[in-house]
């Protein structure tokens, strides 16, 4: 038993990162044995299991964040070994009540022995009938017997026997049997695991030989020391509050006309600043920015976004015709729904407004024939940096053109804050 309540002390100091500020008891189980390792067992009725749990995103310790499950949902919670146990009622409630306990062998009264021969009086008769019953006696007859035959029923595994002494001999501190039902304690003790098997008799030596402390010591045995009141600052979360904390992204992305590049966002929760890069692999450009991020349901968020970036090329034409020098702006503004896949990845899809701005210039005299003039005729068309697979609209003026159209852009994150 010393050795369990070490374990659960050091299970209890495990940090628990939150990424969804409303969740229930099955997601954040799961997301407590990703991170932690524990198996765990939800002994509860659907109400419980669909109870929501407030807690602000950031880094807890897994006793703090058990607590919080206690506080708001009202369920109670045990760490045994590799296992954690969720419960729905507590010590002394009509569920604990209900199930029968066990007597000890020194306080079972003997049951008389029927002699041979000797008749059993029949029950008496009434006037309809029915034979009346004493229901009373029976229960307390046979009830006991029932709960120790099925708690004794199971043989321990052959991997428990490496340990080296039988399960049932160890000195082992009881608590509450009420707070652990009949149901798992079955489950304990038909798993094939050692865990599993020492939970078996732990349970078991409860329930038939140990007498049941006081509620008010089981609450104090069977819960994690909780964090001083000056650092336990997740009883009340503050959404709005949250959503000033930092955050630092970086990715992989692509879109119709950058087909690789990377993206890093960095700031606020709902202002942040954007640095991309990207490469159609013939030419490349750098874009800056910045967006801004509201939170919808769990850890989904709609994002809004403006970036731009410049670009260049020269061309050098033969003693016939002149060079030319020409620079593209890309306006891109966007619309973004991102959800986490993980406790780290962040995946984002975005859907944007393209406007090119092309501008070109001639690196020698403009004087000369107008035949051998570039900027004369479709030069939008020759002179090209970036070529987005097709036009919604298009302007041009005097060595100079502007394009639009609507592209997609895929991005996939990695979370450092």
């Amino acid at each position: 038993m010393f050795l369990w309540n070490t374990a659960a002390a050091q299970q209890g100091k495990e940090t628990i990162h939150i990424t969804t500020s409303t969740t229930d008891i099955t997601s954040l189980a799961k997301d407590i044995s990703a991170q932690t390792g524990l198996k765990y067992s939800l002994n509860m009725q659907n109400t419980s299991l669909r109870k929501k749990i407030v807690l602000r995103p950031g880094n807890y310790p897994l006793s703090q964040v058990l607590e919080q499950v206690k506080k708001q949902a009202g369920l109670q919670y045990k760490i045994l070994g590799t296992h954690i146990l969720f419960v729905d009622y507590s010590a002394g409630s009509a569920a604990a009540k209900s199930a029968p306990a066990a007597k000890s062998a020194s306080n079972a009264k003997p049951t008389p022995a029927v002699k041979p021969g000797l008749a059993v009086k029949p029950a008496p008769v009434t006037k309809n009938g029915q034979a009346l019953q004493t229901p009373s006696k029976v229960v307390k007859r046979t009830v006991p017997v029932k709960v120790q035959t099925r708690i004794h029923k199971p043989t321990p595994p052959t991997s428990a026997v490496k340990v080296g002494q039988p399960a049932e001999k160890k000195s082992l501190t009881p608590v509450d049997s009420s707070v652990i039902p009949i149901a798992a304690r079955q489950w304990a003790a038909t798993a094939n695991n050692n865990t599993a098997f020492l939970m078996a008799a732990w349970l078991k030596a409860r329930d038939t030989v140990l007498p049941v402390q006081p509620a008010k010591k089981a609450v104090a045995t069977s819960t994690l020391p909780v964090q001083p009141a000056a650092v336990n600052t997740a009883e009340q979360p503050d959404r709005k509050r949250g959503w000033w904390q930092p955050v630092l992204k970086v990715g992989v992305t692509a879109d119709e006309l950058l087909y690789a590049g990377a993206h890093v966002q960095a700031g606020l929760q709902w202002l942040y600043g954007i640095a991309a890069w990207g490469t159609n692999f013939k030419n490349a450009q750098f874009r800056w920015g910045a967006g801004l991020s509201l939170p919808v349901a769990g850890s989904q968020q709609i994002h809004v976004n403006f970036t731009t970036g410049a670009a260049s090329a020269f061309y050098a034409e033969d003693s016939a015709y002149r060079a030319v020098w020409e620079k593209e702006r890309l306006h891109r503004l966007g619309i973004a729904w991102s959800k986490d896949i993980g406790s780290r990845l962040n995946i984002q899809v975005q859907l944007h407004y393209n406007l090119l701005h092309q501008s070109f210039t001639a690196a020698t005299d403009t004087s000369a024939a107008t035949d051998r003039n570039p900027l004369t005729g479709n030069f939008d068309e020759r002179y090209r940096v970036f070529v987005p697979p097709y036009t919604l609209g298009k302007t041009t003026g005097s060595n100079t053109a502007d394009r639009s159209w609507l592209g997609m852009q895929l991005t996939l994150f990695y979370r450092f804050l």
